[in-house]
């Protein structure tokens, strides 16, 4: 089934454009300040959290707010991430010797050697977008 194309509108009064380009300027700029204010109450917040805050087993902070405020509890969660530090991956597995094991080689696209070919005229235009294809997307740019 075929898109219906989206209904026209056209622009004829000056003072919308205007009204609507005026407030979604005034919007942007609350927009920085509500943030950078959230910022700082947040830090003060956790301030609070870390000095007067009881543990939980999880290792997560809280304080439980009194009934009738906004919120029941305040809680520095703790939250941890395990990264990879390749250098003692590759010691270790090295050490026991599994090595071979462990690693996988990953086929990886050399990119400078595909423009190359593009350049001599062995990969076309319409293959090149395939190999890359273009996403276009837009942004509202008000100055």
């Amino acid at each position: 089934m075929a898109k219906a194309a989206p209904p026209t509108r056209s622009v004829n009064d000056k003072s919308e454009v205007d009204y609507l380009v005026a407030e979604y300027v005034h919007l942007r700029n609350s927009e920085k300040e509500l943030a950078a204010r959230k910022k700082i109450i947040r830090d003060q917040l956790i301030d609070i959290v870390e000095q007067v805050g009881e543990f939980d087993s999880n290792g997560n902070q809280f304080i439980e707010l009194e009934p009738g405020s906004d919120a029941s509890l305040m809680q520095r969660q703790r939250r941890v991430q395990r990264g990879l530090d390749m250098e003692a991956a590759t010691e270790i597995m090295e050490e026991k010797g599994l090595a071979d094991q462990a690693f996988i080689m990953v086929p990886t696209l050399d990119t400078e050697f595909v423009w190359k070919q593009v350049f001599e005229g062995r990969i076309s235009d319409d293959e090149l977008e395939r190999i890359f294809p273009s996403k276009e997307t837009f942004a509202l740019v008000v100055e």
